[in-house]
């Protein structure tokens, strides 16, 4: 008995498809985790080019007033929220005098669904992704 157990444990004829079941199932998993959190990485980058973007109008108009306007014009992820602190020339029309820095926040929550099972409801949990941006007035108000 112990020489039938020992020459096993000597034999190595099965080891490397073990070695190839282990690495492709670590394989795997790395590709599934990489797929569930590529949403987060591509709208955290689209976040912070549309935060770009309305940067550089406000720097261009020195005007902050049609905020709705330009996240309407946005090619990339639509803020849920956007902030704006600056010194205000006139607060009630939300311009910015001339070489006024100024910082643009935008926030974004996305849901990632972990499972979607049959017999209720998807298991999801969301991430709030946030961006910044800032500039400076580019215009001079009379």
């Amino acid at each position: 008995m112990f020489k039938s157990l020992h020459r096993f444990s000597k034999d190595q004829k099965g080891e490397a498809y073990a070695d190839l079941a282990i690495s492709m199932v670590l394989l795997i998993l790395l590709v599934f985790g990489l797929m569930m959190l590529w949403p987060i990485f591509s709208t955290q980058m689209s976040l912070s080019q549309s935060t770009r973007q309305i940067t550089r109008t406000i720097e261009i108009t020195g005007d902050a007033s049609d905020l709705d306007h330009m996240v309407e014009q946005l090619a990339g992820a639509q803020p849920d929220s956007i902030e704006i602190q600056t010194e205000w020339l006139d607060e009630s029309e939300k311009t910015i005098q001339l070489k006024t820095p100024f910082t643009v926040k935008a926030v974004k929550e996305i849901p990632i669904t972990i499972a979607r099972p049959i017999w209720g409801d998807p298991i999801v949990f969301y991430v709030t992704l946030h961006s910044s941006a800032e500039g400076i007035s580019e215009v001079y108000h009379k």
